[in-house]
């Protein structure tokens, strides 16, 4: 693939079939295109207006907005126009200026694929045994057709790639469509079965055509010549560089490619690696074949044997009703739906048989017993009782460790005041757990708007900011860093025993 200007740049021209507008320019357009096939090329405003005017959707349509939608197409490259001179009986209307409108090539083969979207569902594709035969008779004559001249060569060449185009798209079309969801749903109702057989058939015929003619267009594409191949190229090329063309940007290469693309297509679609499209496509249908079969089996024999239920449950009832008693029809019961609840013994090889007769019955062998234990993951087993394990020691022993611990470090933080002053800049190499106390400490003072804070000691306290201009360097055991110079003012009056105690658990 070779990335163009063309390939990249908008397509403004489809603009039509999305804007604002769309209900009134698609009918425009869907006008010239109408009159186009007819021979028909040119349009004027009056035309346009006075077709649209006889339908009723187009009652309130005005002159104005005619001339409003014709400008919008011509400026999309929809239309082009050109100034009607043809009859002008007067200098004004001269000035006035009325345009013939002319459809663009673009826009005509956008309305040939709306056009074909818009029948997409009623056309469908299909599997034309004709279109191989016409194909095995043309390639038939490579080796007679090279002699000829180039108009008759490329007549040729039209008729095969015609048939070729065709024949890949239908195919393509219909085998996606009996694989789709829809075709899927339909293969498995009772009403596919009176369709079943007419598909098959049509499938078929096509399998044999395809066999048939693909075997000999195998032997022709293999036995043709490559000069031959070559002269019918060169020809075709000659003559397509013969037809006058007002695209310029059309060069020699680009039909080159275009020419040899085709045939390699062509080719490949026969005798190409492992078979080429036509042995894919041959077990595609097989495959749908076999598909549609099992499909229509299955809905025969879901058929029938409802159907053979039905009979079986009536007999079953009348048995029933023919019961002299309840016990009878217990036991009636117990042969047609078996036991009710009943006990899967599996054998563990805990116990030996006495006999390997296989004629010989259980009730044959001795009886013994059989320990049974429910197949649940979790079983409840029957444990041992035992007493609550009194902890009270530990507990105490722990809480009293705990106390020790508080109470030693309430005396070295206490160690560290100097006349209820605790300054950062004289502290010694403090412990990590005595510097998050401290920093603990600093953070509630500064957050507490010069309020009184108690420690956890019960010692109240403010924090002294006249120096924290400087700095002073904290040192402790695992490093040190640099702090503002921050004192902790204590107040002299001390808490009660119980207070100090509370204090000392909290640490």
């Amino acid at each position: 693939m070779q990335i163009t200007e063309k390939l990249i740049r908008p397509i403004i021209e489809a603009s039509y079939l999305t804007a604002e507008n769309a209900s009134r320019y698609r009918v425009i357009i869907r006008l010239f295109f109408t009159q186009n096939e007819k021979m028909n090329y040119w349009l004027t405003q009056d035309d346009v207006y006075y077709y649209l005017k006889q339908y009723k959707e187009f009652h309130q349509y005005t002159t104005d907005q005619c001339r409003s939608d014709l400008d919008q197409l011509s400026k999309w490259g929809n239309l082009s126009h050109t100034q009607d001179i043809s009859k002008v009986p007067t200098l004004d209307e001269f000035k006035n200026r009325k345009f013939r409108y002319q459809l663009s090539e673009y826009t005509v083969e956008i309305e040939r694929m709306t056009l074909k979207l818009e029948n997409l569902f009623i056309e469908g594709g299909s599997l034309e045994p004709a279109l191989l035969e016409r194909l095995r008779m043309e390639l038939s004559r490579i080796s007679e057709i090279s002699q000829a001249d180039a108009i008759t060569i490329y007549g040729w060449w039209d008729s095969v790639n015609t048939d070729f185009k065709r024949l890949n798209q239908n195919y393509q079309d219909y085998i996606r469509e009996l694989n789709s969801a829809r075709a899927e749903e339909l293969m498995k109702t009772t009403e596919f079965i009176m369709f079943k057989d007419k598909l098959v058939d049509y499938l078929q015929t096509f399998i044999r055509s395809l066999q048939k003619n693909t075997a000999a267009i195998k032997v022709y594409l293999s036995s043709a010549k490559p000069e031959e191949i070559t002269a019918i190229v060169e020809k075709i090329i000659k003559h397509e560089l013969s037809i006058p063309r007002l695209d310029l940007s059309i060069t020699r290469d680009d039909i080159v490619d275009m020419i040899n693309g085709k045939w390699l297509s062509i080719s490949n679609w026969f005798i190409g690696p492992g078979g080429g499209e036509s042995s894919r496509l041959f077990e595609a249908t097989n495959g749908i074949i076999r598909r549609i079969t099992r499909y229509a089996a299955q809905i025969s024999e879901l058929y029938h044997s409802g159907a053979n239920r039905r009979e079986e449950y009536r007999k079953f009832c009348e048995l029933f009703l023919n019961c002299n008693n309840l016990n009878e029809a217990h036991m009636l019961s117990s042969l047609v739906f078996g036991v009710e609840r009943p006990v899967h013994i599996s054998y563990d090889g805990s116990w030996n048989r006495e006999t390997d007769d296989i004629s010989s019955s259980v009730y044959n062998e001795a009886p013994f017993s059989i320990k049974l234990t429910p197949k649940v993951r979790e079983v409840s087993r029957g444990g041992k009782r035992s007493g609550i394990v009194s902890h009270y020691a530990e507990k105490a022993e722990l809480l009293s460790l705990l106390r020790n611990n508080a109470d030693q470090d309430r005396k070295t933080l206490e160690k560290l005041i100097k006349g209820n002053i605790l300054d950062f800049a004289g502290l010694p190499v403090l412990r990590p757990e005595h510097r998050r106390v401290l920093l603990n400490w600093l953070s509630k003072g500064l957050s507490g708007d010069d309020k009184l804070i108690k420690t956890e000691f019960g010692r109240s306290f403010r924090i002294d900011r006249h120096l924290e201009h400087e700095t002073c360097e904290l040192h402790c055991l695992d490093g040190s860093f640099i702090m503002p110079h921050y004192r902790i003012i204590f107040e002299r009056e001390r808490v009660n025993t119980k207070s100090a105690e509370s204090g000392e658990r909290a640490v």
